[in-house]
């Protein structure tokens, strides 16, 4: 498995929560490979998103090109890697 972790600065966590649900949660479970995400709000306007794949390259060709941007979400630094372990 492998794992693309993302942070993001909220501008309004309640219209983010929205635009998960409305928007990006439905594209992700028809991603290739897709196995599971967390989003984790670390407070009112940050937040971590984990997102889980089968393969390394499916996991990379899932990744928001760098400066992707929604009104109420900027992402930050996104990284990747094997997942090592999980319960």
């Amino acid at each position: 498995m492998h794992a693309i972790v993302l942070h993001a600065n909220i501008t309004d966590l309640t219209d983010a929560e929205q635009g998960l649900s409305d928007r990006v949660l439905p594209t992700m479970k028809r991603t290739p490979g897709f196995l599971g995400a967390y989003f984790v709000a670390v407070d009112d306007m940050h937040g971590i998103w984990v997102e889980v794949f089968e393969t390394e390259d499916q996991a990379r060709a899932a990744a928001p090109p760098d400066g992707v941007e929604a009104p109420e979400v900027t992402m930050g630094s996104i990284q990747s890697g094997e997942v090592l372990a999980s319960a």
